[in-house]
């Protein structure tokens, strides 16, 4: 019977190729193996010897990308390169096989690395046919794929590889012997997988028509992990079919892609303590990325500076997007809320303060001066203030008479911009006569100041 030599369309030349910046690239070639049954071959003539009429024989491919001495073309870095098979005769079918990745670091490997790709692998279908007599075909891969140094016109590298077959027919009396295994197909699911969610390979067997069939299931699945960002490959094993002659399946294999689709949290902490009004003040941020997730691509921590150009209650904001992860997923909006007051300072004599009360008596008008560190307008009262709260008079407290009282009318609010002082003439009541209170004055910041009183008759 005939004999072919291996054949490889653009195998690698045998110089060494000087890349830009001094580095040495070496080009690539394509390894095939076959095997089938008991049958291993590193070169691509395989004969099959004599099959029985009408029999078929399975023979497993398996491919890889090989550093192979000095040339001019060469795979670009973790750049895909894709296949395909076909066949010259109508007797023989070859599955097409996947995509290979190749490794990081290839431009720079020397040569004879002994350095390979990750494999794919392809089932190729002799059928024996009918008619007795010595056949042979041949089924040729192809890979493409980007060049890390490409030539004007020439961007891509391509690779061809040919296994050449050759066998006999007998088609003497008698059934043959079912000596095929069944095909197990592994489909991964073809979109990328969040991080964490469920997911599995799906996976069909079948027998060769006319075989012994299937002695097991013909269906199943795989349980894939994704716990762990990237490019995977899940297995269905060596044996996942079996047929009634106990033929078992060769190993079949798929890729999955797990991605990161959770966004990164910011945690905003705003001070606990109200800050002054016009004060310099800010907000503190955290940021954190999921455990095993892809990690930040902006800073873990930050600050936003406080807006205290008004008192009261107000809320700060760190936007969406504050943080950023590696996979481009960004942070939700979080806030938290802080208040400012004034920068207030009293209540100024005649008014004692430091739990001293002030006697006076009542029907009198008092000065209750202080100050908010500049002038604020008059419209600072909350609602509701100024008031008094009545209580027992405490017999042991210190008691100092108010030195000065005004006449009034009533209660009024003035600002004295010589002293720079609040002046709010506080008219007590006469029927106040014998009790003791609590001052109490609430301005528009939320905070209430207070000043002790007995009234006397």
């Amino acid at each position: 019977m005939k004999r072919w030599s291996r054949s490889i369309l653009g195998a690698a030349a045998a110089a060494a190729l000087v890349l830009g910046g001094g580095a040495i690239a070496y080009a690539d070639d394509l390894e095939t193996t076959v095997t089938g049954d008991e049958l291993t071959v590193s070169a691509t003539d395989v004969d099959l010897g004599v099959l029985g009429c009408e029999a078929s024989k399975s023979l497993r491919v398996t491919m890889r990308i090989d550093r192979a001495g000095g040339g001019s073309a060469v795979f670009k870095n973790g750049s895909f390169v894709t296949f395909t098979a076909g066949a010259d005769s109508a007797q023989v079918t070859a599955t097409q096989p996947a995509p290979i990745q190749i490794p990081g670091g290839w431009e720079a490997l020397p040569p004879q690395s002994t350095t390979d790709s990750d494999a794919t692998t392809s089932t190729i279908i002799v059928d024996a046919g009918a008619v007795s007599g010595d056949f042979s075909a041949h089924v040729t891969y192809e890979a493409i794929g980007p060049l890390a140094n490409p030539t004007p016109g020439n961007s891509t590298r391509e690779l061809s590889e040919t296994v050449n077959l050759e066998w006999s027919v007998d088609c003497g009396t008698g059934a043959p012997a079912d000596t095929i295994a069944p095909i197990v197909a592994l489909a991964c699911p073809t979109e990328p997988i969040p991080q964490g969610e469920a997911a599995v390979a799906t996976w069909t067997a079948s027998d060769e028509a006319g075989g012994s069939g299937l002695a097991t299931a013909a269906s199943g699945s795989i349980v894939l992990d994704t716990s762990v960002l990237g490019e995977h490959t899940a297995t269905a094993p060596a044996g996942t079919a079996v047929d009634n002659e106990g033929n078992a399946s060769a190993e079949a294999s798929c890729s999955f892609t797990v991605v990161d689709v959770t966004p990164p949290e910011v945690a905003l902490s705003c001070p606990a303590a109200p800050v002054l009004l016009d004060s310099v003040a800010e907000a503190t941020w955290t940021a954190s990325d999921e455990d095993g997730g892809s990690g930040l691509a902006t800073a873990a921590s930050g600050s936003i500076v406080l807006d205290t150009s008004s008192v009261g209650a107000h809320t700060a904001i760190a936007p969406a997007g504050t943080a950023v992860d590696n996979a481009g997923n960004e942070s939700a909006e979080v806030s938290c809320e802080y208040s400012v007051i004034y920068d207030f300072a009293g209540f100024f004599r005649p008014v004692d303060m430091n739990g001293v009360v002030n006697s006076v008596k009542a029907g009198s008008a008092v000065p209750m001066k202080f100050s908010l560190g500049g002038d604020e307008g008059l419209d600072i009262i909350a609602a509701g203030y100024p008031k008094v709260t009545f209580s027992s008079c405490d017999a042991n407290a210190p008691v100092d008479a108010v030195e000065s009282t005004v006449t009034a009318g009533g209660s009024s609010l003035s600002y004295d911009a010589t002293a720079g002082q609040y002046v709010y003439v506080w008219k007590s009541d006469k029927s106040w006569a014998g009790k003791c209170g609590t001052f109490e004055l609430g301005l528009d910041d939320g905070v209430v100041r207070t000043a002790k009183f007995k009234f006397l008759k």
